[in-house]
């Protein structure tokens, strides 16, 4: 049946590379041809004349078509159908639901064709066609788009519309995976009002509300989360895994302000696209049509459009203040780290230090130091002097002391004393000067972290860290402005 129905293209420089292209189905769609089932609504002229028919089947839909080109049945106003799946004619497994409606309502293949962005992650974008007679006067304005379904997992629903200029023809709407509430909504407005649903793209209206509102919905949570994190780091008493799991949360909250603001930034260029249709179908109406509010639906895309824009500008600054609550996160993480490796790089040379003084090679070359200065003086005067200390008398064979011993005594006592008080003053001053040393670049490495504090301040525009113990928050600028004050303290 579908070879036997002819395919029109309105644009085939579009159009016909869509056909070309050979997108295999997914084995995880779980589509069947066969079993199409859609819904669809119709408006006709009078008050409150409305049908909606559901669970409408492929074999139902054929028979549906035939009666409207058997002229059986009576021409609405407006028409939409809401579909769950549908493909083109080499993808659906013997099912004619587009064909059929290619055929009948004039909606394009091509449309079907780019649903497999549904299947393949292909952008569908929007489109927007001016339709001509054969005198090239405008008799509707056609077009479709995707709508975000559920940002998280990049499902979309995907609309096309037929807006007629023409009395005797309809307004036609199909929407491919509609979200309930937005067409739970349309019917309550069918029962409640018909009129309503005959401005012009005013479904439209209602499926971009719906979408609106729910990524408005889906952005509290995360966003209160966030709030409540932002102006406080982590407990220092915290545990590396609940560090992680922090991190691994603040991660997850600025995926979902991208995702959020990217879904609506998709929705504001829709409704632009479509407020550049409304405006040309009314410069388009002819005067012998009938007059349809269109200022009321266009005020509503207003409406949406700066919502829109609110929520896109307070999505791009909660995400940025959102990273750079992370990058705080990491750079007080490493200035603690850093401190905490310079208490350990002075304590391991304190201990190398006092390791050095008790060590027994130390003791040994005091010691050894000690004795040489000992008898060093005495040697040297006895060798300057030449001095004898013993004679032996020739005549007894006895040892006698030399009458000048005395002298050796006075000097060699002064000036052993005196080697050993220079010794001991040495000492005293290179420990003192090692000991400066060591404080001193103490000293400018405790200066450098507390200036990377205060660049990491301004940074990240003043936020705030945990002050010890956890529980008060005090300003980065002042805790640098306190570690000055010591600084100086301890310098006076």
């Amino acid at each position: 049946m579908s070879q036997t129905i002819p395919e029109t293209h309105s644009h085939p420089e579009v159009e016909l590379w869509l056909k070309a292209a050979k997108v295999a189905k997914p084995n995880s769609q779980s589509y069947d041809g066969n079993a199409t089932s859609l819904e669809y609504l119709e408006i006709f002229q009078g008050s409150q004349q409305f049908r909606i028919q559901k669970d409408v089947g492929s074999q139902a839909f054929a028979r549906y078509c035939e009666g409207i080109s058997n002229r059986s049945s009576r021409i609405p106003l407006l028409r939409a159908f809401f579909v769950k799946n549908i493909l083109p004619p080499e993808n659906n497994a013997g099912d004619f639901t587009a064909a059929l409606m290619h055929q009948h309502f004039g909606i394009p293949l091509s449309f079907f064709r780019e649903l497999k962005a549904f299947l393949s992650s292909r952008p569908m974008g929007n489109a927007l066609f001016t339709r001509k007679d054969r005198d090239g006067n405008v008799i509707s304005i056609d077009g479709y788009y995707q709508l975000c379904r559920d940002y998280s997992s990049d499902a979309g629903s995907f609309v096309w519309f037929s807006q007629s200029l023409l009395v005797n023809k309809p307004t036609t709407y199909v929407v491919v995976q509609a979200v309930d509430r937005a067409k739970t909504l349309i019917y309550d407005c069918a029962t409640g009002s018909t009129a309503m649903l005959l401005r012009p793209f005013v479904i439209d209206a209602f499926l971009l509300d719906d979408s609106v509102q729910r990524m408005s919905d889906a952005m509290l949570q995360p966003r209160f989360q966030f709030l409540e994190d932002e102006w406080t780091t982590f407990d220092r008493q915290a545990s590396t895994g609940e560090k992680v799991a922090k991190i691994k949360q603040l991660h997850r909250v600025v995926r979902e302000f991208r995702l959020l603001r990217d879904g609506l930034v998709d929705v504001k260029e829709t409704l632009l696209s479509l407020d550049v249709a409304q405006t040309q179908y009314s410069k388009s109406i002819s005067p012998a049509s009938p007059r349809l509010d269109t200022e009321s639906v266009k005020e509503s895309f207003a409406l949406l459009i700066s919502k829109s824009n609110w929520m896109v500008r307070a999505l791009t600054s909660l995400e940025d203040r959102a990273s750079r609550k992370i990058d705080l996160q990491y750079n007080i993480e490493n200035q603690e780290d850093n401190q905490t490796n310079l208490k350990i790089a002075k304590l391991t040379t304190d201990i190398a230090v006092y390791t050095q003084k008790d060590s027994s090679s130390m003791i040994t070359s005091v010691v050894m130091a000690a004795v040489t200065m000992f008898f060093l003086p005495g040697t040297f005067v006895s060798a300057l002097f030449s001095m004898v200390f013993f004679n032996v008398d020739p005549t007894t064979d006895k040892l006698t002391s030399a009458s000048q011993a005395w002298v050796f005594a006075a000097i060699t006592i002064p000036l052993t004393i005196a080697v050993f008080a220079v010794w001991i003053l040495w000492r005293k001053q290179r420990t003192k000067a090692i000991e400066n040393d060591m404080m001193t670049r103490s000293r400018l490495q405790d200066v450098d972290i507390e200036n990377g504090v205060v660049q990491d301040e301004r940074s990240t525009g003043g936020l705030y860290r945990t002050a010890k113990g956890g529980e008060e928050t005090i300003p980065l600028r002042q805790m640098s402005d306190q570690g000055a004050k010591r600084k100086l303290s301890t310098r006076r």
